[in-house]
């Protein structure tokens, strides 16, 4: 069962991959994530970093859980859902986790599996998204495409406008963000949702 729904996330990925096109594609996951994780990797050599990293990735993945909305499909098809969960939140923090292992910061990784398991256990309680709802009165009415673009993806485009002021430390972090916010901005007009959803 575990498997099944692995390989159920993974043609979602898949499909992601498709609909942004595969030149951006191959930019995002062969340029600009390598630059990303050397960076993290530089940072997690300067003391104390490694903890602060540790805790932003925590708090980025307990939003994320927070938001679920599959939990109760999941609670449907398995005794533990939670458990189900944690293995994807450590399949896709792999990456984070081989950097860490490389820099040699192995207390990091132990402190960020054990609080991975209580957040997982956390039950999801998908709410209305207030911040959405903000933005969207600074949207122009006939812009259902944007509507519909804030809605779907107001947190990658609050991580990218922070991937932008990082820029204050390297100049290339600007240019990264400016990139994942025109191919986010651009993603807006592959789909469409019904007006009555938009208000």
């Amino acid at each position: 069962m575990i498997l099944s729904l692995i390989k159920i996330r993974f043609s979602q990925i898949y499909r992601g991959i498709k609909d942004i096109g595969l030149f951006r594609a191959i930019v995002l996951i062969l340029i600009i994530v390598p630059i990303l994780l050397i960076f993290l990797y530089n940072r997690l050599r300067i003391p104390n970093y490694n903890y602060i990293i540790t805790g932003v990735a925590i708090f980025l993945v307990f939003i994320i859980h927070r938001r679920r909305k599959d939990y109760n499909f999941l609670s449907k098809l398995v005794k533990h859902p939670a458990l189900i969960c944690d293995v994807e939140y450590l399949i896709f923090s792999l990456p984070l986790l081989i950097v860490y292992l490389i820099a040699y910061q192995y207390l990091p990784v132990l402190i960020y599996v054990i609080v991975l398991l209580p957040v997982s256990f956390t039950i999801p309680t998908p709410k209305k998204n207030r911040a959405f709802q903000v933005i969207i009165k600074y949207i122009p009415y006939g812009l259902f495409e944007w509507q519909s673009g804030f809605r779907k993806n107001l947190l990658p485009v609050i991580l990218f406008y922070i991937l932008g002021f990082l820029g204050i430390y390297k100049i290339w972090f600007s240019a990264i963000s400016v990139f994942l916010l025109t191919m986010l901005i651009c993603s807006f007009y592959s789909e469409y949702e019904p007006k009555k959803l938009l208000n």
